[in-house]
């Protein structure tokens, strides 16, 4: 019928409804399928349904994990830069101590 995944509504306008199998053959197995009961109507499995899902979420998925992998990298490298800016802070306080204290023996000196 060419409805992927999840059906929600058959080609006829109908709510989808999960039945239960009561068939020997399928006893307790799960099933979407339109009210109207008519063959030409929707009828699938629900674990046909899952597969289908799952087969179309495993693209994004895939997105994902590979978006995580270039974001990580992004993150090492501006923590690096952080830790780089905050050498730089040390030492720029460092100089301005220096630099203060020279002043002051500086001028201690002229008076």
């Amino acid at each position: 019928m060419g409805i992927c995944g999840f059906p929600d509504i058959c080609e006829c306008g109908r709510k989808i409804i999960i039945y239960t199998s009561k068939s020997k053959s399928n006893p307790g197995r799960p099933f979407f399928r339109c009210p109207t009961l008519r063959n030409d109507h929707l009828f699938k499995w629900v674990e046909e349904a899952v597969f289908e899902e799952v087969q179309d979420a495993l693209p994004k998925v895939e997105c994902f994990e590979t978006d995580i992998c270039k974001s990580k990298v992004e993150f090492e490298g501006i923590k690096t830069v952080i830790e780089e800016l905050m050498e730089e802070v040390r030492k720029t306080k460092n100089e301005l101590k220096r630099l203060n204290l020279l002043m002051k023996v500086g001028f201690g000196s002229l008076g």
